[in-house]
C-alpha cells in the first residue's frame, strides 16, 4: 500500500436536508481550526432565504467526519444536489478563501474542472487556467499580500465552469486525490477545496 494510500481521508456524514431551489449558489461560508484538529462551519444562504448549514470535520488535516441542515422557505422547490461549482464557491467564501493559491489547490481546482465539463482540456482563462498561473506566481512572491488567494481564483465558480455536475463520490475522491498527491505533506487543507467537495459528495449521496 502506498503512502498516499494510507492516508487517504475517510468521510461519514450525515444530513438532514429539505427544499432548496437549484439556482441557489454556496453564498456564505466559516472555517474554523486549531492546530491539527479543525472543524470546518460551511453556512449558506439561499436566494430565497433558505439555510443550509454544512459541517465538515478535520483532524490532522484529513477530514473524517461531516454534517448539513437546512431550513426550507415558502415555496421552494424540492432541494437539488450540490453541484461541483457550488462547492468551489463554498471553499472561496470560506475562511480557506484567504488562502494564498498553492499547487496542491491548483491540482484540486483543475481535476474539479475537469470532472464538471468532462473533458481534460483546460480551458485558457478558465479556473484551472487561473489557478495554475496563481499558484506559480504566488511561488515567487515573497509578500502574502499581493498573493492570489482561492476566493480571488474560485468567486463565483458555478458561473466560470462551461459546465456543471452535481459532486459525485468519485468526482470528490478524484479531487482529493490531486490535491493530496501535490501538497507536501499529503495532506488536504482544512475547509479547502478538497474538504469541500467531500462534504458536498456525502450531503448528495445522503440525497438519493
Amino acid at each position: 500500500m502506498s503512502k498516499l494510500q494510507q492516508r487517504r481521508p475517510q468521510y461519514d456524514a450525515s444530513q438532514n436536508m429539505a427544499s432548496h431551489d437549484a439556482s441557489s449558489a454556496m453564498q456564505s461560508a466559516a472555517t474554523k481550526n486549531a492546530n491539527a484538529t479543525s472543524v470546518a462551519k460551511v453556512e449558506t444562504v439561499s436566494a430565497q432565504g433558505g439555510e443550509r448549514h454544512v459541517i465538515a470535520e478535520s483532524v490532522g488535516g484529513q477530514v473524517v467526519g461531516g454534517d448539513a441542515n437546512m431550513s426550507p422557505v415558502a415555496g421552494s422547490k424540492e432541494c437539488d444536489t450540490i453541484t461541483i461549482g457550488e462547492a468551489l464557491e463554498a471553499t472561496a467564501l470560506s475562511e480557506a478563501g484567504d488562502k494564498p493559491v498553492e499547487k496542491s489547490d491548483a491540482a484540486a481546482i483543475q481535476a474539479a474542472e475537469v470532472r464538471a465539463t468532462g473533458s481534460s482540456q483546460i480551458a485558457p482563462g478558465g479556473l484551472a487556467a487561473t489557478a495554475q498561473s496563481a499558484a506559480t506566481i504566488n511561488s515567487r512572491t515573497m509578500d502574502d499580500a499581493n498573493k492570489t488567494t482561492l476566493g480571488d481564483v474560485l468567486a463565483d465558480a458555478s458561473l466560470k465552469l462551461p459546465d456543471d455536475q452535481p459532486v459525485k463520490e468519485v468526482d470528490a475522491e478524484r479531487i482529493i486525490g490531486a490535491e493530496l498527491r501535490n501538497d507536501p505533506e499529503l495532506t488536504v487543507h482544512p475547509g479547502g477545496v478538497a474538504t469541500s467537495m467531500a462534504v458536498a459528495a456525502e450531503l448528495n449521496k445522503k440525497m438519493q
